[in-house]
């Protein structure tokens, strides 16, 4: 689940003290203390949702909702093609709206890379929803990051520091593997002094998996 490199592997199951390396983005008394605080966060009357799709092999498609500062426990699908996964994803936000209140129509940001476009075109059919692309090889939008993606993972760890919360393990087996993926990566900095994010490949050598929930968060 976690990845004999991970962490949360050495604490509790080797029995060490938690690492803090210099380099990792995220560190576990973050991420712990962000699932400390999640019983007591309320929930917003927005719901906005985070979707890492994948097609087939031993990656998940990977759904992830957060109402204001609470990150919700995450849906995962495996094995579906882009029209399958597009309904499967519709049909459980609906399903999420059902007896609330909301502000504004949900928000849903898709990671358009690979099958990733065919489910965005998907979505964007449905009325109910507002749905985003988002290509995290894109330059990053903030001074700091060298592309999109480093600049999400970076403001990842903004919102765990203030305030966020993060589902505990015992919400579902996702929420341990999505506590794993967000202590996982380590960073650099390039030439030009930007935060670099380890790659998805490089941490899924060290996983063992892909980390489909963290980047879906």
């Amino acid at each position: 689940e976690w990845g004999t490199e991970s962490p949360i592997y050495k604490v509790r199951v080797k029995g060490e003290f938690p690492p803090q390396a210099a380099d990792s983005l995220i560190g576990l008394d973050l991420a712990e203390q962000a699932t400390e605080r999640w019983a007591d966060t309320q929930e917003t009357n927005t719901l906005d949702y985070g979707l890492d799709p994948a097609r087939f092999g031993d990656d998940d498609s990977v759904l992830t909702p957060r109402s204001g500062k609470k990150v919700l426990p995450c849906k995962a699908w495996q094995s579906l093609d882009s029209i399958q996964l597009a309904g499967a994803v519709l049909a459980y936000i609906r399903g999420q709206m059902k007896g609330r209140t909301l502000a504004r129509k949900p928000r849903v940001f898709v990671d358009v890379i690979g099958i990733g476009a065919g489910v965005y075109d998907q979505l964007k059919r449905a009325e109910d929803i507002e749905v985003y692309a988002v290509n995290v090889s894109n330059a990053a939008t903030a001074e700091g990051y060298a592309k999109l993606r480093d600049q999400l993972w970076g403001a990842t760890r903004d919102f765990l520091k203030e305030g966020g919360a993060l589902p505990p393990e015992s919400t579902s087996k996702d929420s341990s593997k999505l506590v794993a993926d967000l202590v996982s990566p380590t960073f650099t900095f390039d030439a030009q002094g930007r935060l670099k994010v380890e790659s998805k490949d490089e941490m899924k050598k060290r996983l063992k998996r892909s980390p489909d929930r963290g980047d879906s968060l």
